[in-house]
């Protein structure tokens, strides 16, 4: 695939003990988001809320699973108050629940880098 058509949360490496998070179709990419360890902390995903990766372009804030965090872009506030469901290892990146109503614009902050995180109180 090209490259501006690979999300930045592939898999570029398979590591051993990976497992499915989620069902994953015939020549789909793996990722950060469909793939994880079967003992990493992960919490489960609100009822009308959507998963999202995020790996911003800068250094993580200190954070940890249950956090909440906002979800910011070009200065906007696109998520307030999302919850860190998992790290992504090495803490490179998070996964985020957020409103379904927010997600597109979440995701697409996401896959073009300019998606940065704030932690909250």
């Amino acid at each position: 695939l090209p490259r501006s058509a690979v999300t930045p949360t592939a898999l570029h490496d398979l590591q051993l003990g990976l497992v499915a998070q989620q069902p994953i179709s015939i020549g789909e990419l793996l990722t950060t988001t469909n793939t994880g360890t079967s003992t990493s902390k992960q919490l489960q995903l609100p009822v009308g809320f959507r998963s999202v990766a995020i790996v911003p372009p800068a250094a993580l804030p200190p954070m940890q699973v249950g956090d909440h965090v906002d979800i910011i872009a070009n200065g906007i506030v696109l998520a307030a108050d999302a919850l860190v469901l998992s790290l992504i290892e090495d803490t490179v990146g998070v996964i985020v629940a957020v409103p379904a109503e927010l997600s597109a614009a979440v995701a697409s902050a996401a896959a073009i880098g300019d998606a940065t995180l704030v932690v909250s109180s």
